[in-house]
């Protein structure tokens, strides 16, 4: 185990310069050899984690640290610190991994034991990959990769095609790998790994393809096209002699690893699977899981997973939670009842980027009245997967489980319907400002309570006259064409709902049950004329059958947001 003396983890700011070097590099090759014979003893749900590292630690070692070979880390350089910083995290990930080795081995624990043992800690293990290659994707976008704007690509042909473009970029690489001349020489090996993922990446595009109009499938459209613009502008810079080769090939890593991230994203069934989801025993449940509050951001649906109105909010919102300052930031979705803002935000905490920009992510629903360490408990059962009652520990020390669970993370917490400041001031203690760029996500009627909490507030606005009418017609006809007699009467009713997207969908469920004529549906839009906002729902009441009515009162004598046995 000399080998190891190689990842002694030096500051930062010390004299000796951290390096990878070619001992380094054989202890890595050792490690993967060491694992590798430990997933022989594990059992299935081992075998299949200790795979995933081996994975993880072979793209890092062949794909990366190799190269930071090649970067002199005691010359002068503008990316220094970075480079530093890098070098000395990949350093700590294999010393990390070698010391369990070493710690197991101590313990003189039999092999099944000591399989067990290094089988827990790997998601540690691979949280510190995903740290590593976000270091290098923030390395190489802000240093390598700003000139872009400046850069054009080829665009042949379109780019609105992805398939095409990918398609255009691997015969492009594959020209410019059997040319003779062969200007990729120097790169070669990593032009022929980013090649092969090209190839695969398309396979891949033709099925996507028949997807379209699935958000999820369109996001993926999105990234696969991202990954292939980068490769050709790490190409083409290369060709034409700009840049450093170490720049290069850091950009052909990042290529590589945003490909496989997204080909991760994609399975057959037309659902996005967040790409840490099936890595560590206990990340599964890291997304979108169930639990009493955890379920509360599917109540509201989006008809066909449409958003009509919303879509640039969504967008907003988003940009505010992934970019921007990495110092923890509260987001605080704003407005009056009935406006859409649980809706709003349940689409963007399940929007496959926000899977991507967050390690964790939970959900829970303060209203008027609530129990704040019940709330804890809750985020904490999200977060960890492990369900904990009131009196099983100190409100201490439960509150520092959370805290540990969530330290060292990047997170998004999402508080549905604050009223107050007081239930923030309850709230947050558990959770820390690590400088990763977590989230905080506020739904609130209240403006000042926005203000109050230091936030950004998002204003949402009333639905215009057009979107109206889009969202009720797509609640009646779901999708289809609104018949031509009933489209003027549709329109107004639409109008006198006064952008108020939860008085569209009362009244369409009330017109659902209404004969589709023209002089039935002129009743209920001479009865909306005259009532408020808050009237509505009084009315859609009174349009129910008549065996429903003491249901609803029923569930109405429960406090909000609980959780009914059936």
């Amino acid at each position: 185990m000399r080998a190891a003396s190689h990842y002694d983890c030096d500051d930062e700011d010390g004299d000796h310069n951290p390096t990878i070097d070619d001992k380094a590099l054989e202890f890595v090759d050792y490690l993967i050899h060491k694992l590798k014979l430990m997933m022989l003893s594990g059992n299935e749900d081992a075998k299949d984690q200790f795979d995933i590292l081996i994975d993880e630690l072979s793209f890092l070692r062949y794909n990366l640290m190799g190269d930071l070979l090649l970067f002199n880390l005691k010359k002068k350089n503008p990316i220094i610190k970075e480079m530093k910083s890098l070098t000395i995290s990949t350093r700590a990930l294999v010393f990390k991994t070698g010391s369990f080795f070493c710690k197991s081995r101590d313990l003189k624990q039999e092999d099944e034991r000591m399989v067990e043992y290094c089988y827990l800690n790997i998601p540690d293990l691979l949280r510190a990959v995903d740290d590593i290659k976000q270091k290098a994707s923030d390395l190489f976008n802000h240093y390598f990769f700003s000139s872009r704007k400046s850069w054009k690509s080829s665009n042949c042909p379109s780019t609105t095609n992805v398939l095409e473009y990918v398609n255009f970029i691997v015969n492009k690489l594959e020209q410019l790998l059997r040319s003779k001349a062969n200007p990729l020489n120097a790169l070669e090996p990593h032009m022929e790994k980013v090649y092969d993922q090209l190839v695969s990446m398309r396979k891949l595009l033709c099925d996507i393809a028949q997807h379209l109009g699935n958000s999820h499938m369109e996001f993926l459209l999105t990234r696969f096209k991202d990954a292939a613009y980068q490769a050709e502008y790490v190409i083409d810079s290369f060709v034409a002699g700009e840049g450093s080769i170490w720049g290069h090939k850091l950009g052909l890593f990042v290529v590589i690893k945003d490909a496989q991230g997204a080909e991760s994203c994609y399975t057959d069934n037309d659902t996005v699977i967040p790409t840490i989801s099936s890595r560590a025993p206990s990340q599964a449940n890291y997304y979108v899981r169930g639990g009493s509050k955890g379920e509360i951001h599917n109540r509201v649906e989006a008809a066909d997973n449409k958003l009509v109105g919303l879509k640039d909010a969504e967008a907003e919102i988003i940009e505010l939670l992934t970019s921007g300052s990495r110092q923890l930031k509260i987001v605080s979705i704003v407005g009056m009842p009935g406006l859409g803002k649980t809706t709003l935000a349940n689409s963007v905490y399940r929007h496959p980027s926000i899977d991507l920009h967050c390690h964790v992510r939970a959900w829970c629903c303060v209203s008027q009245t609530y129990e704040k360490d019940t709330l804890l408990f809750d985020i904490f059962d999200q977060i960890v997967g492990k369900t904990i009652q009131s009196h099983e520990t100190g409100r201490e020390d439960f509150v520092q489980k959370l805290y540990q669970s969530l330290k060292g993370r990047k997170y998004l917490i999402v508080i549905d319907d604050i009223w107050d400041i007081k239930a923030w001031n309850d709230l947050k203690e558990p959770f820390p400002d690590d400088q990763n760029g977590s989230r905080i996500l506020f739904t609130t009627r209240h403006r000042i309570l926005a203000l109050e909490a230091n936030s950004i507030p998002y204003a949402l606005r009333l639905l215009s006259p057009e979107e109206s009418c889009e969202l009720l017609w797509l609640r009646l006809f779901n999708g289809e064409t609104c018949p031509p007699e009933l489209s003027t009467i549709s329109k107004r009713i639409a109008r006198n709902c006064k952008g108020l997207p939860l008085a569209v969908i009362l009244i369409a469920g009330i017109l659902k049950k209404t004969e589709e004529k023209e002089d039935c549906w002129e009743h209920v839009s001479n009865k909306l004329i005259s009532l408020e906002a808050s009237d509505i729902l009084e009315f859609s009441y009174k349009h129910l059958p008549d065996c429903l009515k003491p249901c609803f009162l029923y569930f109405g004598t429960f406090p909000e947001d609980t959780t009914i046995s059936a």
